[in-house]
């Protein structure tokens, strides 16, 4: 049975009502919670779709990157198969025509059938080039004349030409005065040989142009990331830290309150114990009564 001295009724009194603010409080700091978790998770749905918000402020650096990239894309499929034409262009040029020079120049009862046999062989290698264009970039193909045609060297049999220099004059040699192999000084150069080391100089011309284009291509898009990048964190920063801030204050603000109310309940209990005047102390005559 528990006695008097073990609980009177101001600790009764001094119970109920601790545990009556208690549940006040709980409801009170639940409804705060929810109101703050509430804002908290709007501000966090907002942030995470950032960047349909930032979408129509990066349209037009986005429409400009796309242009840009898909230059460089087709700048770069340009200049590999220009790279492989010039390269073949000057195997014909460098090989197959002195062969044929040569084959021109020879005699002999096998001389005809060599020199159409290395004629063809040289217009098999023609044929071999692949058309080429990137007209947004304003470079048209080259070697298209040569697609379509059964003799694109233009070289006719051996008897149709009615003497050896004749036959040798349509075959022609390509001669260059400079260091660099793909520059052509007409009337240097002669027959097939002239016409092939034009092409090839114009196909190098481009190619160098193209070159040229793609870099200036790969520099802006490095410009306009560096512009999406520095628009990007002027508009999602300023989210970014109002954000945060509210996890500060919504974390401070309810422990405030759990903190202010603990104080509080002590505080009762404090005073309570002050003013207790029916507590009757251990030891005391009362004792004797109770």
């Amino acid at each position: 049975m528990t006695s008097f001295n073990q609980v009177t009724f101001s600790d009764i009194f001094v119970r109920q009502s601790q545990n009556t603010a208690r549940l006040g409080f709980e409801i009170q700091f639940r409804s705060i919670k929810k109101r703050l978790d509430t804002e908290l998770n709007e501000k966090k749905i907002a942030y995470n779709d950032i960047d349909k918000t930032l979408e129509p402020s990066l349209a037009g650096l986005k429409r400009e990157r796309a242009a840009a990239d898909k230059q460089r894309v087709d700048l770069t499929a340009y200049l590999e198969l220009g790279r492989r034409n010039i390269n073949k262009l000057s195997d014909i040029i460098n090989k197959m025509v002195p062969a044929l020079s040569d084959a021109a120049s020879a005699v002999g009862p096998t001389a005809a059938a060599d020199f159409n046999a290395t004629r063809d062989q040289l217009n098999r290698a023609l044929q071999g080039l692949q058309a080429n264009s990137y007209i947004e970039g304003g470079f048209l193909d080259k070697v298209t004349k040569f697609k379509g045609e059964k003799n694109p060297s233009g070289i006719g049999d051996y008897s149709s030409y009615a003497t050896l220099s004749d036959r040798v004059s349509a075959v022609g040699v390509f001669v260059s005065t400079s260091s660099d192999p793909t520059e052509v000084n007409v009337g240097l150069s002669r027959g097939l040989g002239e016409t092939l080391g034009v092409l090839r100089y114009r196909m190098a011309q481009d190619f160098d142009l193209a070159k040229a284009k793609q870099e200036a291509s790969i520099k802006k898009l490095k410009e306009i990331d560096k512009a999406i990048e520095k628009k990007d964190a002027e508009l999602r920063l300023p989210l970014l830290k109002e954000l945060q801030a509210m996890e500060k204050k919504r974390d401070s603000v309810l422990q405030s309150l759990s903190l202010s109310f603990e104080f509080a309940q002590a505080n009762v209990e404090v005073r309570a114990d002050r003013f207790s005047w029916n507590k009757v102390q251990k030891g005391s005559i009362m004792n004797l009564f109770v």
